[in-house]
């Protein structure tokens, strides 16, 4: 995805075992976001997670992540179950007792998703909204919520939507995160009928170049401003002919290219 605005990723490392105190932890936190962070990095130790072999503690991330969550999604976590799959099971694992697992749940769009729907894939999570606007529902409550925050809008969906979409090709859940990456600014990144992912350093890229459909793709590629481009995969140079190369993908395949700059 190509976002039409610039975004710059300005972090900091926050909690790290031993720490200070959870109350200082979550002041700062609200600091942070004063001074204009936009990123935090929370970091956990088994070693002290887990003491004493099977009495797992997380309570202080977890309340550090709940406090992120009030800040920037405006919720705060509800429920959290699995949900089983559609159209068979495949990777959902057997219940160890009655009604541990979710039936297949469709989440509604509502407010300006109205209309709009998603599959919950794996997991579904619900959520208290205290300022976040609710954006998906289902029976069990808010599934997914929007909320102003600063310049922008943080969105929270609790299911795993990449599996809902990748995995099954469902048109209303591809429709709903067409629109969702519409209204934050983004827009796909392709060269032809290839999907385009890029991984950028200072002199070099890696292009992942993929087919999604069910037929054999070719495509020229523009490759203008690099000296040097080859498949990973094949460990060979492509030929560069008008500033462009030809690549050709089998069905729900993909290329890896590393594209040298030219100095």
């Amino acid at each position: 995805m190509a976002l039409k605005s610039d975004q710059f990723v300005f972090g900091i490392h926050i909690h790290r075992s031993p720490s200070l105190p959870l109350q200082e932890l979550k002041r700062d936190m609200h600091t942070l976001k004063k001074l204009g962070f936009n990123t935090v990095k929370i970091q956990e130790s088994w070693a002290i997670d887990e003491r004493r072999e099977g009495e797992i503690d997380l309570s202080e991330v977890e309340e550090l992540i709940a406090e992120a969550m009030r800040e920037l999604f405006g919720v705060e976590h509800e429920n959290l179950a699995l949900c089983g799959e559609w159209g068979g099971s495949r990777w959902t694992p057997q219940e160890k007792y009655y009604g541990q697992i979710l039936p297949p749940t469709l989440l509604n769009g509502t407010g300006p998703y109205q209309g709009h729907a998603l599959r919950a894939s794996l997991y579904l999570e619900t959520y208290r909204p205290t300022k976040g606007i609710p954006i998906l529902l289902c029976d069990r409550g808010v599934a997914g919520v929007m909320n102003e925050y600063k310049r922008g809008k943080g969105i929270l969906v609790g299911t795993f939507v990449g599996h809902a979409v990748a995995t099954y090709d469902h048109a209303q859940s591809r429709a709903f995160m067409l629109k969702l990456l519409a209204d934050a600014g983004g827009e796909p990144e392709n060269c032809g009928r290839l999907l385009r992912r890029r991984r950028v350093g200072e002199t070099e890229e890696a292009w992942f170049l993929i087919n999604d459909s069910a037929d054999p793709v070719t495509e020229e590629v523009e490759v203008a401003g690099f000296a040097r481009v080859e498949d990973l995969l094949e460990g060979k140079a492509l030929d560069i002919k008008r500033n462009s190369i030809t690549v050709a993908v089998e069905p729900f395949s993909v290329h890896c290219l590393v594209l040298s700059r030219k100095l």
